[in-house]
């Protein structure tokens, strides 16, 4: 699962996607100084971070959604 999302990283950074926060995060944190795989890591943990939250708010209004319908 590692290296999947290691080559998710490397794929991203030879797209150079203009506005993805997951990007922006990892040149940030070149000029920061952080070598290459370091700062690929760091935005691997950011891009997972959004993932979880993203995944967890659907996840809260389907359950929310199923509880308002089994009210009815």
């Amino acid at each position: 699962m590692r290296k999947t999302g290691y080559e998710i990283m490397q794929s991203l950074i030879q797209h150079k996607p203009v506005g993805d926060p997951v990007y922006d995060f990892i040149q940030k944190k070149r000029s920061e100084g952080k070598c290459g795989k370091e700062a690929m890591i760091a935005g691997l943990n950011k891009f997972l971070r959004i993932y979880y939250g993203r995944v967890t708010e659907l996840y809260d209004s389907i359950t929310e959604e199923l509880v308002f319908c089994s009210r009815i």
